[in-house]
């Protein structure tokens, strides 16, 4: 299994995930996307491996045989990423070529970037990983951009993870049960740190719950409808809204004033929806159909452009940069990234199809 890379212009890149013929079912489980909040990186998720790339030039950094695996999620500090599987969470520290074994420094030389190795010797159930077990179904994460929280949801249960290192003994568990969702999809921090909300459904009614402190004591809540079926959401920077995804639309909705304040239909089937939202506010990134991401003016919903991937399938993930500057899309087994700076500067980005 190696990593190939692409780069046919300096506004986009792509990496390909290539498993050998042997293992070509190697590749199960759900696709994702983390943002390291202090660098210019990516990690990804295909099935058993979680691969980690350079936003500029998608140049991979580090790759992991990792097992099945849920969710993501990077810590602040860039320095350990977060699994969940199983109803266990577990932190991995992503040393280059240290560590625990299992990561390979990629090295250059005719396209081919690296190598994803099994990880002999490393159990993924050693305490000295395991962050917190007990959860119900397969948990869902979240990390705090600004310090070490870890918010973990699964079915009827909430909690807040607070540690210093990966293994267990060094975090502690707040758990909040009136505020969980009967089956959750998604958990989401705003850019700052100051916002958190989570998705999924509650005894038979699809919402997202936006808990406008950040935090999920108390009774400070607000609960976003959604008719039938929710497909994503995602904090729109600097203020009280939020993009929602869902019944074959995306709309933006303020959580103060508990209204629509715009909303862009056509959601075509293959696209679930997904969005993003840029940190700068200046982008928001919407999936309304399987092969492209349509870019739009936060505040006003305008079309600002509409950028064909070139990966082939419908996008599974996608997110930003720390900078807001790159924007990253996973569909199946590949990985691809727009300069967002460089297709404004060639035009791409003023409601071309470019």
């Amino acid at each position: 299994r190696v990593i190939c890379r692409f780069v046919p212009s300096e506004a986009v890149a792509s990496a390909r995930l290539v498993p050998a013929p042997a293992v070509n079912t190697y590749f199960r489980g759900k696709p994702g996307l983390a943002v390291w909040p202090d660098r210019g990186r990516f990690s990804v998720t295909a099935g058993h491996g979680i691969h980690t790339f350079e936003a500029e030039g998608c140049v991979p950094v580090t790759s992991v045989d990792c097992g099945r695996l849920r969710s993501l999620a990077v810590d602040p500090s860039g320095g350990v990423v977060i699994r969940a599987v199983a109803g266990k969470v577990a932190a991995l520290p992503m040393g280059l070529g240290a560590g625990v074994g299992v990561l390979e420094r990629l090295v250059a030389g005719a396209g081919v970037f690296g190598k994803l190795l099994p990880a002999p010797g490393v159990d993924w159930n050693d305490p000295r990983y395991v962050v917190a077990a007990g959860f119900n179904g397969e948990p869902e994460v979240a990390m705090h951009p600004g310090r070490r929280e870890l918010t973990v949801v699964a079915a009827k249960q909430l909690a807040v993870l607070e540690g210093q290192g990966g293994g267990g003994k060094a975090w502690t568990k707040r758990m909040y049960p009136e505020q969980a969702l009967s089956a959750p999809t998604l958990v989401r921090y705003s850019g700052d740190g100051e916002r958190l909300l989570i998705g999924g459904v509650d005894e038979g009614r699809p919402l997202v719950r936006v808990f406008p402190d950040g935090e999920p004591g108390g009774e400070r809540w607000r609960d976003v409808p959604v008719a039938k079926v929710l497909g994503g959401a995602a904090f729109v920077p600097g203020g009280t809204r939020v993009l929602v995804a869902g019944d074959g639309r995306v709309k933006c909705w303020d959580v103060a004033e508990g209204r629509e304040v715009w909303s862009v239909g056509g959601v075509v089937p293959g696209a679930d929806g997904r969005v993003a939202a840029s940190p700068d506010g200046r982008y928001a990134a919407l999936v309304l159909t399987p092969e492209a991401v349509s870019i739009h003016e936060p505040g006003s919903g305008a079309v600002l452009g509409n950028l064909r991937h070139p990966l082939g399938g419908a996008v599974t993930a996608l997110g930003f940069s720390a900078d807001g500057r790159m924007l990253g899309v996973l569909a199946g087994l590949r990985f691809h990234v727009w300069n967002l700076a460089v297709l404004e500067a060639e035009g791409a980005l003023r409601g071309s199809e470019k």
